[in-house]
């Protein structure tokens, strides 16, 4: 049955339960990322809709350090951010936190019965999209990645009774007013929030804790001012496990938190679902969500983690776009090869290339195909000369961006033939110094490389005379 919460104040720092022994710090390798992410579409603020997505790291796994002139505490430094796209790969927004974590001492840092928590939130306009967490370890760029290949933001609704998405916790307390350790991300509605992200519990967790919200109550004189809230945990045939109970509260007003617990002692390993009915019995109006999660070993539960949460974005992009992306990087008999195949074809000779092009194949995913995901959303949004933007990877700034990256420097400057400016990208990192002049030939902004340095581009022997004879200043 549901259990009343008894509040304690509690900290971002959280010892997992039946957990104990030392373990050695992950030095050097990646980040065990354990991620989710909850939707909560409250009609007050609009259109736009709170996505929050919690995450946890061991914190053995991070490296400690003790800060110059200080006595006292072991530090690591983490830096986190949340990246979200678009259905064509595109970035859209986007936000990072940097926050430290502390230690005792060498041993008590190596615990490996504590996790770190925390959780970061922006606000999205509805639609589909797919997001990219990274975490990061600031002293030995030790990192991990989480891919969510959908988030579903739903327009928030006006008049129908709506529930959001339940997270479900390992605990739940009253924010204090004394503790200064305590995570304010983690705070929400007057609770302190343990997020579970990946909603797995361990054969020794005794309890589940759940967070949600109630929107668009109504009330009146004519019938009882309360709602109620129906809990059943189905198993993973999809039949009804247990029946946990039904609560019925006041309202509070237009919306309510739903705060509970329930008792999981002895329960068996496997997959189940948490089903969620409220009603509102002045407007007959009921809604639903199901929140599934599993019972594991520990050691299940450690072997966890970012390389098995969700995809990478790259997965949900449409085949020409993931054929655009390898267009300046196959030799011509590699590209005339690709032509050739069928769909099915084409995806499995992307997907072999960009394993074997791996650039570093000691993490879960492809750094460099992510990197030219980037370029190529780039390209589109500022080289383009259509209205869909979205040709300006065929450009020459679009082939150019895409081939060698972000430039080291921009220059202006008039062209001493005809005054039509030339847009120069200067390359200081490419051996010797490299630079691209392009130029806005027809006055559409459709800028076209008129001269560079690099073996194989277009060379201006006049263009050439006049930098050699200081006409042009771009040398540097």
């Amino acid at each position: 049955m549901l259990a009343r919460l008894s509040f304690l104040v509690v900290i971002a720092i959280w010892m997992l339960p039946g957990a104990s022994g030392l373990s050695a710090g992950l030095v050097g390798n990646d980040l065990k990322v354990y991620s989710g992410v909850a939707v909560y579409a409250n009609p007050v603020h609009g259109d736009l809709v709170r996505v929050e997505f919690s995450y946890s790291v061991n914190r053995n796994e991070l490296m400690f350090f003790r800060p110059d002139g200080d006595d006292g505490n072991l530090e690591a430094r983490v830096f986190a951010q949340i990246d979200i796209f678009d259905n064509d790969g595109r970035a859209v927004d986007s936000v990072g936190t940097y926050f430290t974590v502390s230690a005792a001492d060498r041993e008590d840092a190596a615990r490996s019965d504590i996790r770190v928590f925390d959780k970061l939130s922006l606000e999205l306009a509805p639609g589909t999209y797919s997001a990219r967490l990274t975490v990061l370890d600031a002293a030995n760029k030790s990192r991990g990645e989480c891919f969510f290949d959908q988030v579903v933001v739903e327009k928030p609704q006006q008049q129908q009774l709506r529930i959001s998405d339940v997270s479900l916790l390992y605990d739940i307390s009253s924010v204090g007013t004394s503790s200064e350790a305590a995570n304010p991300r983690l705070e929400k509605n007057g609770l302190q929030l343990i997020p579970n992200p990946n909603a797995l519990f361990t054969e020794r967790d005794t309890s589940i804790f759940l967070y949600g919200e109630i929107y668009n109550l109504t009330t009146s004189e004519q019938t009882p001012d309360e709602y109620s809230v129906a809990f059943t945990v189905l198993s993973s045939d999809g039949l009804p496990f247990r029946q946990l109970g039904v609560r019925s509260d006041s309202k509070p007003g237009e919306s309510a938190v739903l705060a509970e617990s329930f008792d999981i002692k002895d329960w068996p390993s496997g997959s189940y679902v948490l089903r969620v009915v409220v009603s509102d019995p002045e407007t007959s109006q009921s809604d639903t969500t199901l929140s599934p999660f599993r019972i594991i070993s520990r050691q299940s539960l450690f072997a966890s983690g970012s390389k098995s949460t969700v995809r990478d974005p790259y997965d949900g992009l449409p085949l020409r776009v993931k054929m655009h992306l390898v267009e300046y990087l196959l030799m011509p008999e590699q590209r005339q090869t690709l032509e050739s195949l069928t769909p099915e074809g084409k995806e499995n000779y992307l997907h072999q290339y960009w394993q074997e092009n791996d650039a570093n194949r000691s993490t879960s995913i492809i750094e460099n195909r992510q990197e030219m995901i980037e370029r190529y959303n780039y390209s589109n949004e500022y080289f383009s000369t259509n209205e869909k933007q979205n040709n300006g990877w065929r450009t020459d700034r679009g082939r150019i961006y895409m081939t060698y990256g972000p430039w080291d420097d921009r220059d202006f400057v008039a062209s001493p033939r005809s005054g039509d400016p030339f847009d120069i990208w200067y390359y200081d990192r490419i051996k010797e110094g490299k630079f691209f002049m392009f130029q806005d030939w027809s006055g559409t902004l459709d800028y076209r490389l008129v001269h560079s340095n690099v073996y194989g581009e277009v060379f201006d022997k006049e263009l050439d005379e006049s930098i050699k004879a200081g006409l042009l200043d771009i040398v540097r």
